[in-house]
């Protein structure tokens, strides 16, 4: 079985969906993960977290790290079988 690890792009799509869900903008995680709003979005948008950082985000969210990650990891499968 082939694993596909998601990238920094599918992780921020992947967290984008969460905020949505959760009806939370990205000021409000910013906020309340204490991360710079300016720093998150960049981040959101295909940079790299700090581990950190995404259990401060997966805390604020209420949501285990090992599922965003799998969001992301499926968002990654996804994109692999419609090559």
């Amino acid at each position: 079985m082939e694993h596909n690890e998601p990238t920094s792009a599918q992780l921020g799509a992947a967290l984008k969906q969460i905020l949505c869900s959760n009806n939370m903008t990205q000021e409000d995680l910013a906020t309340f993960a204490g991360i710079p709003r300016n720093t998150l979005n960049r981040k959101i948008n295909g940079g790299v977290f700090t581990f950190d950082e995404l259990t401060r985000v997966a805390h604020v969210v209420k949501m285990p790290l090992s599922k965003i990650i799998a969001l992301a990891e499926a968002s990654a499968l996804a994109g692999k079988e419609a090559e």
